[in-house]
């Protein structure tokens, strides 16, 4: 073995995100046993998330049941379902006035018939409700339904409390008329529909399963099943994305094709392996600039999103947010934006400022366990933060032995220009601020065969790698 000296641990690639399937001690480089908070960019440095903001509030006190953006004759309006009513919500001024009462308290689902310029709600208990911009009235004679799909110019809906394994649709054209030989029976209770690639998907807990067929008499053969062992189990996460339907399915979160199924979660698989009943039940669903978002509640129901890049493939996790569901708008109708209804009836815009609705956001990195040489102890010397973009202090803590040594450093944003959204003299604001290059020296007692380095930011801001300086002290025995 050569003579060991001096030595550096370069850390600037932190794009593995979080893993909580294996152990500290076999995690990849740039992955994390804990990440809160933080997003990665293309290079692999890691961002605190963007915060969010109030949109409105219906005034319920309870919680919110579904939104829907409706792409209709009078612009982009927002439904909400909250508190056994249905709202109408003002984009400009957050007021919500009141379009239909007297509602069970259920989650409710939504789509919108484009060339007729309507959408369909409901909730599985009470009749569908029919919203033209204006008005809204209940659709008679259809059968009630959470799932609604437009699909072959006819309006399909499932999920009714009363049938649960049953598809309905509408006559051609006509989503009045529900002639009472259009049904089909499901092997399971149905769990959600999908209308892509041409054909009708629909989900059950254990089974993916399509219509043969477009509702027509002579032309549609039934259900039959296209994947066996594997289906969703929680309705509220079936998001569509680019050709693709995402849904969490008993094993994890999965992304269907429209012939095969593969499982992203590998990375999260404890927290699925626990799941409880009211969990799935709960769990709610968006993609929002390319990046999954699953609300999931953990054994002490508090709220957590756990948010999967669906080109980078690592995972992350929200935390300091209320959420009852979620709405990804459009980007075509309008620009990109990201909805949120509390369980208070309030509702927020995702991705908007630098605070939580005013409090400052508080993100947390911890990495794997670093053994730099097996059969050494060693003395950690310095340690150099390249940081950009800061607003708050940025707390860097080390650990070795165990955790039975450790100490932190702060790092305090520089005044000359290189904090988040300041300008500086002689530059424009937008143009980028000068990287500024943090070192500090570590304690004696930074000595240990073993490290591990947390760290924990408030506000947005960037840094983009760790730079650990460390000698061998003696071998171990």
């Amino acid at each position: 073995m050569p003579p060991l000296g001096e030595q550096y641990l370069v850390l600037n690639d932190f794009s593995g995100g979080l893993n909580l399937k294996d152990a500290p001690d076999y995690l990849q480089p740039n992955q994390a046993t804990e990440c809160r908070n933080f997003v990665f960019d293309r290079t692999g440095a890691p961002m605190v998330r963007a915060g969010y903001a109030l949109y409105g509030d219906t005034g319920t006190n309870a919680p919110i049941r579904g939104m829907h953006r409706f792409y209709g004759p009078y612009g982009p309006q927002l439904l909400v379902a909250s508190g056994g009513k249905l709202w109408l919500g003002n984009d400009v001024t957050g007021e919500f006035t009141e379009v239909a009462d007297g509602l069970q308290d259920l989650p409710m689902g939504a789509v919108t018939w484009g060339w007729k310029g309507i959408c369909f709600l409901g909730n599985g208990a009470d009749p569908i409700l029919v919203w033209d911009g204006s008005q809204i009235r209940a659709l008679t004679g259809a059968p009630k339904g959470r799932f609604l799909v437009v699909h072959g110019n006819r309006l399909f809906v499932a999920g009714g409390q009363d049938s649960p394994t049953t598809l309905y649709w509408s006559d051609l054209g006509d989503f009045e008329t529900w002639p009472a030989t259009n049904y089909a029976e499901a092997d399971e209770p149905i769990t959600g529909l999908v209308a892509d690639y041409g054909r009708l998907f629909i989900f059950t807990p254990s089974k993916v399963q399509v219509l043969y067929g477009d509702g027509g008499v002579t032309t549609t053969l039934g259900i039959q099943t296209l994947l066996d062992g594997v289906g969703c189990v929680a309705p509220g996460t079936i998001v569509q994305w680019e050709g693709k339907t995402i849904f969490l399915a008993h094993d994890g979160v999965r992304i269907f094709d429209g012939a095969a199924s593969v499982l992203v979660s590998r990375n999260i698989e404890p927290v699925i392996r626990d799941q409880r009943p009211t969990q799935r039940r709960d769990a709610v669903a968006a993609v929002y600039k390319g990046r999954y978002w699953l609300r999931w509640c953990d054994q002490t129901d508090k709220c957590i999103i756990y948010v999967y890049d669906l080109a980078g493939g690592w995972w992350t996790e929200f935390r300091g947010m209320s959420v009852a569901a979620l709405l990804s708008l459009s980007g075509v109708e309008e620009q990109d934006g990201l909805l949120s209804g509390d369980w208070q009836g309030r509702v927020y815009r995702q991705d908007t400022g630098d605070t939580d609705d005013g409090k400052p956001i508080i993100a947390l990195w911890r990495s794997r366990v670093f053994t730099p040489r097996p059969g050494w102890v060693w003395q950690y010397r310095r340690l150099q933060v390249q940081l950009q973009h800061m607003q708050g202090p940025v707390w860097v803590s080390w650990f070795t032995l165990g955790g039975a040594r450790s100490g932190t450093l702060q790092i305090d944003p520089a005044p000359d220009g290189a904090v988040w959204g300041r300008a500086v003299w002689g530059r424009a604001v937008w143009t980028p601020n000068r990287p500024r290059f943090v070192s500090e020296p570590l304690p004696p007692s930074a000595v240990g065969p073993d490290l591990q380095l947390v760290i924990r930011q408030q506000g947005r801001g960037l840094w983009r790698g760790l730079v650990l300086q460390l000698w061998p002290k003696r071998r171990a025995r």
